[in-house]
């Protein structure tokens, strides 16, 4: 596995979410993915990486600050194997990103656009520009300097599929802090959509507040991986039967879990990295707009309880997808509610400017479609 391979060289700390080549890395490598889109996938072992310089001439690797001493030693290996190689630092300066070379020389090769999204200079190829169509109010929750700083993924994703659509976006962050003050209520009541991102397990409880106003409310959720899971427990909790009900990540003492692990063979907990298949329902309105995009990045090591899905079904939950086999539910959605759909996997590690992923176009269109809604009877 690829995965393995990197991980004998690159720390945990620094990986994020998953990028094409199947292994988790921290955000700085969405931007190169994004800069060269049309690579298949990216070499990661030693030898791999020397035999692309050999055969193609020019390589790109990124990896992370600490692993300097790795890239160092490769560097070495290159250069006594005939190929040049050069050890590049890549830095912004506001907006702007440089790489500076290791002769000192800087670099300015990119300008990052409101939603996080990195494109070439001016140019040199596609640049962002200003949208000038209808403004959506979105509330993502969770840290603002995370979401911009250091995974950018949602924000640009949400950015692909507004340009699509010629849409503004004005987003604005929900942190725990602020809902603690003001309530589900003050917060969301004058958003046009909320984005339940993925992440750290601790955001669980807050995004199961927002999930269940957001339910009730009926206003337009979409969740990704950790989102999806928080909103599927939000509507099971509205049920007696299923008061007490929790992640297994986060309570696996809970009365009902609605999250289970993923186990191997042997018992052990599975996780799902990388590159997966996707097998749309044809029943499903949401599993119809994802065959355009059969293929999800994941990286998660529970699923849905098997044991929730007929009474998921007698709640009015519908399965828009799964992985082949059937066993790993990969996306839902709630048709009586204006949207409320979810992905077990990240689709906005997927999306391109040129590709939206489908999840975020279907909600930006069904976000727009309840704003006049609003605005109709206000």
């Amino acid at each position: 596995m690829q995965s393995e391979v990197v991980s004998s060289h690159f720390s945990d700390s620094v990986k994020e979410f998953p990028t094409q080549d199947g292994c988790l890395a921290h955000a700085g490598w969405l931007w190169v993915d994004r800069f060269r889109p049309n690579v298949p996938s990216w070499p990661f072992s030693d030898e791999a990486i020397l035999a692309r310089a050999a055969t193609c001439g020019h390589v790109v690797v990124p990896f992370m600050s600490c692993d300097m001493s790795w890239a160092a030693a490769l560097q070495r290996r290159a250069i006594s194997a005939g190929t040049d190689c050069t050890i590049a630092t890549a830095r912004f300066l506001g907006e702007s990103l440089f790489l500076q070379m290791e002769e000192g020389e800087d670099h300015h090769i990119g300008l990052r656009d409101a939603s996080g999204r990195v494109f070439p200079i001016p140019g040199s190829g596609k640049t962002a520009g200003p949208r000038r169509g209808k403004t959506l109010t979105i509330v993502v929750t969770g840290d603002e300097r995370h979401h911009r700083h250091r995974n950018p993924a949602t924000l640009c994703a949400l950015g692909d599929a507004a340009d699509h659509l010629d849409l503004t976006l004005d987003i604005s962050f929900l942190s725990d802090k602020a809902l603690s003050c003001h309530g589900a209520a003050a917060c969301l009541d004058a958003a046009s959509g909320v984005v339940l991102p993925g992440g750290d397990i601790a955001n669980a409880a807050t995004q199961m507040i927002i999930a269940d106003h957001c339910l009730r409310a009926g206003i337009p959720v979409v969740g990704l991986c950790l989102g999806m899971q928080s909103m599927i427990t939000a509507v099971v909790r509205q049920y007696p039967s299923y008061t007490g009900a929790d992640l297994a990540e986060r309570a696996p003492n809970a009365p009902f879990l609605s999250f289970v692990p993923i186990s191997g063979a042997d018992g052990s907990i599975r996780r799902r990295v990388g590159a997966q298949a996707l097998r749309a329902c044809a029943s499903s309105t949401f599993g119809r707009a994802l065959e355009s995009a059969p293929v999800i990045r994941s990286n998660h090591r529970y699923r849905l309880n098997p044991a929730l899905l007929p009474d998921l079904e007698q709640m009015g939950v519908k399965i828009a997808a799964t992985d082949p086999s059937g066993d790993i539910i990969e996306a839902i959605e709630l048709p009586a509610h204006p949207h409320f759909k979810g992905m077990q996997g990240h689709p906005e590690c997927v999306s391109t400017a040129e590709r939206p992923h489908p999840a975020l176009l279907d909600f930006l269109q069904s976000t727009s479609a309840y704003a006049e809604t609003k605005k109709a009877t206000t």
